[in-house]
């Protein structure tokens, strides 16, 4: 993203787009709404990179195809306090327990911590573990009421 900035790239912020603006067979631009009011961006390339869930519903409304697979990785990590005895820091991810639909592994969710109020201990009094949910692939993304303008 800097790159591309620092190479004359606009990098627009705070909106929320609607659709992709087609002429020509070709992305012209988005619809977005900044502000509170809708407005045209014109743009020589657009890239749809609003998550799983997001740019199906943007593909949609601008009439465009897409893929209807939607594979999703859930993870949980459950933490936990302990006293501050033995080693320090983080037991590593290769112990892991794998099973057909989950695995189990020890890590520290390093943004959590640094983010969340709640976890402002020392990390040496904190062990958690990751709890993997495996997806079949099978899902499917729809953008459902929301495409709709």
């Amino acid at each position: 993203m800097e790159d591309a900035v620092a190479r004359g790239a606009a990098l627009v912020d705070r909106c929320r787009v609607e659709r992709v603006q087609i002429e020509g067979g070709r992305a012209s631009g988005v619809w977005a709404v900044r502000g509170g009011k809708r407005q045209f961006l014109p743009a020589d390339l657009v890239v749809a990179a609003a998550g799983g869930l997001g740019s199906p519903v943007i593909l949609a409304r601008s009439g465009l195809r897409w893929e209807q697979r939607l594979f999703v990785d859930p993870v949980l990590c459950v933490a936990g306090r302990r006293e501050a005895t033995g080693p320090r820091g983080e037991i590593s991810m290769p112990f892991v327990v794998q099973q057909d639909s989950f695995i189990l592994s020890p890590y520290f969710d390093y943004l959590s911590y640094f983010f969340n109020r709640g976890w402002r201990r020392p990390g040496s009094s904190v062990i958690s573990l990751m709890v993997k949910l495996a997806d079949s692939g099978e899902g499917a993304s729809l953008p459902g009421e929301s495409a709709k303008s």
